[in-house]
C-alpha cells in the first residue's frame, strides 16, 4: 500500500487469520489524506470515490538481530492502524467510538481485565457505552464484564464517592444565587466522566476538583477553559494545581456570560473568599 490510507470494511474471521489467507481492503486514491464520513463508508460509495480493491497477503520478514545472539522475525499482515492506543494512554480524551477486547482470542479462557475499576476507565473513554465495540466471542465478553463488575476492590468506593460528589448540585447562599441569576449562567455536567467531557474555548470562572484527592478543589478564571485545563493537568497551570499527586484535575463546573473582564475577576475573588471562610 506504500503508506496510503486503506479501509477494512469486514473484519476477517479467525479461520482466515489462522490459515494466513489474504484479506481484502479498499485502498485510497493517491494523495488522499482523510477518511470519508462513516455514513458513506460502504463498498458502493468507496468504489464511486475511486477507492480500489486490494488484497493484502500474510507476510513473514527476514530474521534480524534483536539483542546480541537473539534473532527474530515477524509474521503479520503489513498494515498499521491509523490510530491505535491503550485505554489508559487515551486518558483525558473522549472518542466518537473505540474498538477493544476484554478477552484473548483463545475461546475466552484468558482475560485482559481483572478489576471493576478497569471497566469504569474503559467506559469513560466514550460518551455512550454503545460507542464501544468489543472484539471476541460475544457471550464470553458479556459474561466476563458482568462477572468483573460485581467484584469490589479498593478503588470502587473512592470512584463511587467521587462520582456522587461531582454530580451533586450544591446549594448557593442567597446573595451568590442572586448574582448568578442577574449576571451569569452556571453550567453543571449532567453526567460526570473524569476528564472526558470535551471542552472548547470558553471564557469563564471555573472550579476544578482533584480526581485523586476529592477534598481538594481550585477556582480560577480564563479566556480558554479547554486550553487551561490542559495546562493544569500538564503541570503548567497554577502553583496550587502543579502538585503531582493531585493530578489529574477535572472540571466540576464553570460560570460564564460576564459583561466584562473586571466583573469576571471580581466574581472569582468573591468566590475564593467565600470558600476560604467556609
Amino acid at each position: 500500500l506504500n503508506g496510503q490510507l486503506a479501509i477494512l470494511l469486514t473484519v476477517p474471521d479467525m479461520d482466515t487469520i489462522k490459515e494466513q489467507r489474504s484479506i481484502l481492503l479498499f485502498k485510497a486514491p493517491p494523495g488522499l489524506k482523510e477518511f470519508p464520513d462513516s455514513g458513506s463508508m460502504n463498498e458502493q460509495n468507496l468504489l464511486a470515490q475511486q477507492w480500489v480493491h486490494v488484497e493484502v497477503p500474510f507476510l513473514q520478514t527476514h530474521s534480524t538481530q534483536t539483542y546480541r545472539s537473539i534473532y527474530g522475525r515477524r509474521s503479520h499482515y503489513p498494515l498499521r492502524p491509523r490510530i491505535a492506543s491503550t485505554i489508559h494512554a487515551a486518558m483525558g480524551n473522549t472518542y466518537p467510538s473505540i474498538v477493544t477486547s476484554v478477552i484473548a482470542p483463545d475461546g475466552g479462557t484468558t482475560y485482559f481485565l481483572w478489576e471493576s475499576a478497569q471497566v469504569v476507565v474503559l467506559l469513560s473513554r466514550t460518551r455512550f457505552a454503545i460507542q464501544i465495540h468489543f472484539i471476541g466471542d460475544r457471550k464470553a465478553t458479556i459474561d466476563h464484564l458482568l462477572d468483573i463488575l460485581q467484584k469490589r476492590n479498593r478503588f470502587m468506593d473512592q470512584i463511587e464517592q467521587l462520582l456522587q460528589n461531582l454530580c451533586r448540585r450544591t446549594r448557593l447562599d442567597a446573595e451568590l444565587e442572586r448574582r448568578l441569576r442577574s449576571t451569569t449562567t452556571i453550567i453543571h455536567p449532567s453526567i460526570y466522566l473524569p476528564l472526558s467531557s470535551p471542552i472548547g474555548r470558553i471564557c469563564c470562572v471555573y472550579i476544578l476538583v482533584s480526581t485523586t484527592q476529592i477534598a481538594y478543589s481550585y477556582i480560577g478564571t480564563t479566556r480558554n477553559l479547554g486550553k487551561r485545563i490542559t495546562e493544569h493537568n500538564s503541570g503548567q497551570g497554577s502553583t496550587s494545581t502543579n502538585i503531582p499527586y493531585l493530578r489529574p484535575w477535572a472540571v466540576y463546573g464553570y460560570i460564564t456570560d460576564f459583561s466584562s473582564k473586571e466583573q469576571r475577576y471580581r466574581f472569582e475573588s468573591t468566590w475564593k473568599s467565600r470558600c476560604r471562610r467556609e
